[in-house]
C-alpha cells in the first residue's frame, strides 16, 4: 500500500518548524554585536530670546565653556525693547494703586476727624448716635480697602521684581535703575562643550529670536545609545560592563550599563520587541563624538563582578 502524501506532509512540516524557528538570542553570544551611537550625556539648546544684531560671536564648535559664560553678544532691536517694556508694565499698574492707596488714607484721616468730632458731641448728648455709628463703619472699610490694596501692591511688585529677573536672565545683563538695556549677552547656562552655533549668528547679522541659538552639551563621559531583542533583557542590568568599539577609531573601550528601558520602543502584537539600552563612556581624551557610530558587546555575569 503506497503512503498517502498527507503522512510525508506532517513530519516535513515539523522538521521545516525546527530549522525555521528562531533560536533564543543571548546579549553576551560571541557575535553578538549591537549598533549603536554616541551622544553627549547631558545637552541644552541656549534660546536667544529677542531679535537683534548680532554684534560678536564668542565661541565656535568644539570650545569648552564655563557656566555663566558669554556666547554672543547681540545689540536689541527696536520691536524688542518695546516688547520688554510692555511685559514689564507692571510698574504702571503699582503706581495707580499707591495712588489708590494713599487717596484712601486721606479719606480715612478725613473720616476720623469726624468721627471724633461725632463722639465728642454723642458724649454730650448733642450728637446722633446713628451717624457715630456710621462713621465708625465707614472708617473700618476703608481700612479694609487699604489693606487690600497693600497685598495686591505687595503680588505686584513680587511679580514686576520676577519679570525683571527674568529679563536679566534672558539678556544676560542687569538692568540699572529698571531701564532696559540697548545690548545684552547670550550666557551659558552650564559646563560643557559648544556642540553647535546657529550659522544665522554672525557679526553684523540680524536675527530674529532663536529656540537654539547655540547648542551646549557634556561629552565626558559620553552616552553610547543602542537596542537589544527582548530575549536578551534578563542578562543585562544597571552596572553591567559592556565594550565598545567606535568604528571610526582604532581600539576597543569599556564602558559601564546605566540605563535600561522598561519599555519597548513598539507594541505593535506583530512585531518583536526592542528595548532601548544606554552605556556610559568616559572620554578622557576628547576623541569622541555625539554622532559617531559604535558596535557593542555586553561582558557575562561570570566575567562582569
Amino acid at each position: 500500500m503506497r503512503p498517502r502524501p498527507a503522512e510525508f506532509l506532517i513530519p516535513a512540516l515539523l522538521v521545516a518548524l525546527l530549522v525555521l524557528a528562531p533560536q533564543r538570542a543571548h546579549a553576551f553570544d560571541e557575535d553578538a554585536g549591537h549598533n549603536g551611537k554616541i551622544f553627549a550625556t547631558v545637552m541644552y539648546n541656549v534660546p536667544l530670546e529677542y531679535a537683534g544684531t548680532v554684534t560678536e560671536v564668542l565661541v565656535r564648535p568644539g570650545d569648552k565653556v564655563k557656566e555663566g559664560q558669554p556666547l554672543i553678544r547681540f545689540k536689541l532691536k527696536d520691536e524688542s525693547i518695546l516688547a520688554i517694556l510692555q511685559y514689564l508694565s507692571l510698574d504702571r499698574t503699582i503706581i495707580n494703586t499707591q495712588i489708590s492707596l494713599a487717596d484712601n488714607e486721606i479719606r480715612i484721616t478725613d473720616l476720623n476727624k469726624e468721627y471724633e468730632s461725632a463722639k465728642r458731641l454723642s458724649a454730650a448728648q448733642m450728637g446722633s448716635a446713628d451717624l457715630l455709628r456710621t462713621l465708625k463703619h465707614n472708617v473700618e472699610q476703608l481700612r479694609d480697602k487699604s489693606r487690600l490694596l497693600a497685598g495686591l501692591m505687595k503680588i505686584d511688585k513680587n511679580e514686576l521684581d520676577n519679570r525683571r529677573a527674568i529679563v536679566e536672565r534672558k539678556l544676560g545683563v542687569s538692568m540699572q535703575d529698571g531701564n532696559v538695556p540697548e545690548s545684552g549677552e547670550l550666557l551659558s547656562p552650564m559646563e560643557g562643550e559648544v556642540l553647535l552655533v546657529d550659522p544665522s549668528l554672525r557679526a553684523g547679522g540680524i536675527v530674529p529670536a532663536l529656540p537654539a541659538a547655540v547648542t551646549i552639551g557634556r561629552t565626558n563621559p559620553v552616552e553610547v545609545r543602542t537596542r537589544v531583542f527582548e530575549a536578551e533583557i534578563p542578562g543585562l542590568r544597571i552596572g553591567g560592563k559592556a565594550t565598545v568599539q567606535v568604528v571610526s577609531l582604532d581600539g576597543v573601550r569599556a564602558g559601564v550599563v546605566s540605563h535600561i528601558d522598561r519599555y519597548p520602543d513598539d507594541m505593535n502584537v506583530d512585531r518583536p520587541s526592542y528595548y532601548n539600552v544606554r552605556i556610559e563612556l568616559p572620554n578622557d581624551d576628547d576623541l569622541l563624538r555625539p554622532g559617531f557610530k559604535t558596535v557593542v558587546k555586553f561582558i557575562p555575569e561570570d566575567k562582569n563582578p
